[in-house]
């Protein structure tokens, strides 16, 4: 209720993740993307940019300092989470675009 009455609703990011790796999806079979690797890496990227998106607007309206209790608490938090994203999303990018070692 909270976060509905400062317009952020967690459910939206839900909702755009999976109609984004939807599109992202039936886009990419269109130039004949078929390997289901590869797509799996696309729903992946699509799914942490997202997620970023949602941590860095709730460090932005300041949930995790409400929710630690503390600014610095709420900084470390907010960081390792931003740094797992990061960490994820490039994972997520190196398998798409890495290629094989054969």
């Amino acid at each position: 209720e909270r976060n509905l009455a400062r317009g952020i609703n967690p459910a939206r990011w839900v909702e755009y993740s999976i109609s984004a790796s939807l599109m992202v999806v039936l886009i990419a079979m269109l130039p004949g993307i078929t390997n289901l690797y590869a797509l799996i890496s696309i729903v992946g990227v699509v799914i942490f940019t997202a997620l970023t998106a949602y941590d860095v607007q709730r460090i932005q309206a300041g949930d995790l300092a409400a929710a630690t209790g503390s600014l610095e608490k709420a900084a470390v938090l907010g960081a390792l989470r931003l740094y797992l994203d990061f960490i994820n999303l490039f994972l997520f990018l190196l398998r798409l675009f890495g290629g094989d070692r054969n």
